[in-house]
């Protein structure tokens, strides 16, 4: 993995409540000259740049939106990746000893906040 020397692997990409910086590492042209960089396939598009440049330094959520599917548009057509797992909920197992709030906010990563939260139950 470290010398981009493979066919095929899989990859977790890791949870992000708003993409920012970590599109440089995963898709921009500089990190595919680098040995064991997160830009596994060697991408290297200098329109890629230019949309993780745009999502990054985007000022709105509106911009955000836009930046981050134009950018998805054009990885998807370069068939670099084949999304093969996806779920719309967090699973989380726990022990019924534990207390956890009954709602959560909008916006989380599910294993940071639930766990942040917990807080053991006395015995009644």
């Amino acid at each position: 993995m470290d010398e981009f020397d493979f066919d095929m692997t899989t990859i977790r990409f890791p949870d992000v409540i708003s993409p920012g910086n970590e599109m440089f590492e995963l898709f921009g042209s500089k990190a595919a000259d680098e040995k064991g960089s997160n830009n596994a396939w060697g991408l290297k598009d200098p329109a890629v740049d230019k949309l993780v440049g745009n999502l990054v330094s985007a000022d709105t959520r509106a911009e955000l939106v836009a930046a981050s599917r134009a950018l998805d548009r054009v990885l998807l057509h370069k068939y670099i990746t084949v999304p093969h797992w996806f779920s719309s909920t967090h699973r989380v197992a726990y022990r019924n000893r534990f207390g956890i709030p009954a709602k959560a906010p909008l916006y989380y990563r599910a294993d940071p906040y639930v766990i942040s939260t917990w807080w053991e139950e006395k015995p009644r």
